[in-house]
């Protein structure tokens, strides 16, 4: 049957008067009697306050624990990923290498195949042919004795660079000789050759600072060239300013010595020597600055093309004869 119990529904009915009545009479006592009202709602407020309390912990650790699960999967699907790249570059390298292994292979039959090809054809050389010897070189550097030497000019040339660590930091004047002293560097391998003697920059650019010839910050006054040839004793010209008098020159015997501006030797002005002529008219230069450009060929051409555009003091070509 469907019908309740009758004492269930009795007991029913006296629990559901009961609370009516508690709750009936709290109300009342919360206005008529506020103090026993709260003695009797706050172990109710406080198990309600506690519980919440609770509650939000667990939600807090639930939501770090949910945190914490993601990071890993994506340090997971970062590793993965990392992994799949890994593969496909092994991959790419396997295929890279048995292309070439295949490339290697074909060529060593394509050789096979020639040799063989010439074998048939009786065109296989019992030795190789000798190589002809390649021709000495136009001019080089040399060391002889501790000291550099360009050859191939007019005469075996002392040469010396301006930015050997050996006198670069030493003064001239007040500037180093490395940055500003082409003059004297150009000089002492002129003087030297002439001479027979060894004179370095640094003795050069005493004597040049002393006679006045140094010009601070900007290297040497134009008056160095024929300064220097009178000093030591040597015949100082200034030259026209074309290749058939340059080539004459320093073909005769002669020594140029030449203000450069800007070009292959300088940005603003540099002292370089034309030493010698080859037999094409090209020109032997030795730089103070520059050793690569002291074994360089120079089309006469390029070397008046460069000149200073100073005219002083015999500026910009000068020869000094021995």
């Amino acid at each position: 049957m469907n019908s309740r119990h009758p004492v269930k529904s009795v007991i029913m009915t006296v629990l559901l008067a009961a609370v009516c009545v508690g709750a009936a009479e709290l109300f009342v006592c919360r206005f008529m009697e506020p103090e026993l009202y709260e003695r009797i709602t706050m172990p109710v407020r406080n198990l309600y306050h506690g519980a919440r309390a609770e509650v939000k912990d667990i939600s807090g650790e639930y939501a770090l624990w949910l945190s914490e699960q993601s990071d890993s999967r994506e340090r997971i699907a970062a590793q993965q990923r990392e992994q799949s790249r890994l593969r496909a570059e092994q991959h790419r390298a396997q295929v890279e290498r048995e292309r070439l292994r295949k490339a290697e292979v074909e060529r060593l039959r394509e050789e096979r195949a020639q040799v063989e090809q010439l074998r048939r054809t009786n065109r296989i050389a019992t030795a190789p042919p000798t190589p002809e010897p390649l021709p000495p070189p136009v001019t080089e550097l040399v060391f002889e004795n501790g000291q550099e030497y360009l050859t191939g000019g007019n005469r075996k040339l002392y040469y010396f660079n301006q930015k050997d660590p050996i006198w670069a930091e030493l003064p001239y004047g007040r500037d180093p000789i490395g940055k500003y002293g082409c003059g004297p560097a150009a000089m002492s391998m002129l003087m030297s050759t002439l001479r027979g003697e060894r004179i370095t920059p640094a003795e050069m650019a005493v004597w040049a600072a002393e006679a006045g010839y140094c010009a601070p910050g900007s290297g040497s006054y134009l008056s160095i060239v024929s300064g220097t040839a009178r000093k030591f004793g040597y015949v100082c010209e200034s030259l026209p300013l074309t290749a058939e008098a340059l080539v004459q020159a320093v073909a005769s015997g002669g020594t140029a010595v030449a203000l450069m501006g800007p070009g292959h030797f300088t940005e603003h002005g540099h002292f370089i020597l034309l030493h010698g002529v080859t037999e094409s008219g090209q020109l032997l230069v030795a730089d103070p600055n520059s050793r690569e450009n002291s074994l360089t060929l120079w089309n006469p051409d390029v070397i008046l093309s460069e000149l200073s555009s100073s005219r002083s003091d015999g500026s910009p070509l000068w020869v000094i004869y021995p």
